[in-house]
């Protein structure tokens, strides 16, 4: 093969491996927050020597470094975007290993409402049908396809179902206590939303590209 037909389809092959990379990145960032959703709440109740709280705190960590990867990316390409995925993300860290207390969290039951994109779609082609579409003319919905408004609309609503999901299951009946949990579980769900809704536009919009 003449060498510059073998640098052309090098520089082909490298190409679409950053494109793939990228994408990637950004589907492992879902995927990790599928996973901490529901292990978050369950994990702060129980004992840190715990090996769910120590996956959990683990998972934390992956799913931090996804962020910063790209923030990263996108510092290194001069791209100013909001919301700043890792600094939604060390809310969520600075929670599960400050904020919130152990005596607290194991009072109540915390039922998270799954936020990600398979989710979502199913409710998406529900909605479909219930418009009279034929199968063959339903859409998918995922990270490319998506309508950001639409999705974002949806996922102020898993916030607003998740605050009704909160039980107490121990202790005495404490207003202010209820309250903080309250706040703690809504600051939650709102970092995840807008993670979410910012990956939809990192794929969208920016078409963020990784080396």
């Amino acid at each position: 093969m003449p060498k510059v037909l073998r640098t052309v389809l090098l520089t082909i092959l490298l190409t679409a491996g950053a494109l793939l990379s990228g994408a990637d990145l950004l589907d492992t960032l879902g995927e990790q927050l599928d996973k901490l959703e529901p292990r978050f709440w369950p994990a702060l109740a129980r004992s840190p020597d715990s090996d769910y709280h120590k996956q959990t705190k683990e998972l934390l960590r992956e799913t931090m470094g996804t962020c910063r990867d790209i923030q990263r990316e996108l510092s290194r390409q001069g791209i100013r975007f909001e919301p700043n995925t890792a600094g939604e993300m060390m809310k969520l860290q600075r929670m599960f290993d400050e904020d919130v207390k152990r005596s607290m969290a194991s009072c109540y039951t915390v039922r998270i409402p799954a936020t990600g994109m398979t989710v979502y779609d199913r409710e998406f082609q529900r909605l479909q049908s219930r418009q009279g579409k034929r199968k063959a003319d339903k859409k998918t919905a995922s990270l490319s396809t998506v309508d950001p408004d639409a999705y974002e609309n949806w996922l102020n609503d898993q916030v607003n179902r998740s605050l009704k999901q909160i039980r107490r299951t121990s202790g005495d009946r404490n207003a202010r206590q209820d309250e903080n949990m309250k706040s703690k579980v809504t600051e939650f769900c709102e970092a995840v939303a807008k993670i979410r809704v910012a990956l939809v536009r990192l794929r969208q919009e920016v078409k963020l590209q990784f080396r």
